[in-house]
């Protein structure tokens, strides 16, 4: 099973499920669900989250695992500056801090 190409990471919603967390791995569900058993994805740094009977996985997560990032060129490399932001601390809400 091929996982899921880089595209499809990035149109992932922000939260999403195990099957599609084991798919972005080349993962069948079963096994996705037997490693959150297991404790593998926590392991790995991969919130999965219960809500009710769902399980959610954080997307973000599983692009930092995966080393994908939204600001990154099709390579998957990060231009320059792209996390830097000029020396200026920000807030948390895109300000920077005076």
């Amino acid at each position: 099973m091929n996982g899921l190409s880089r595209a499809e990471l990035l149109a992932l919603p922000p939260a999403t499920c195990l099957p599609v967390l084991g798919a972005a791995f080349g993962l069948s569900e079963p096994v996705a669900r037997e490693r959150h058993r297991r404790g593998e994805w926590a392991a790995m740094g991969i919130r999965v989250v219960r809500l009710g009977h769902q399980y959610r996985v954080v997307t973000a997560d599983i692009w930092r695992v995966l080393g994908v990032s939204p600001d990154a060129d099709s390579h998957g490399i990060a231009p320059p500056g792209a996390a830097a932001h000029n020396g200026a601390q920000q807030n948390g809400y895109g300000k920077d801090m005076a």
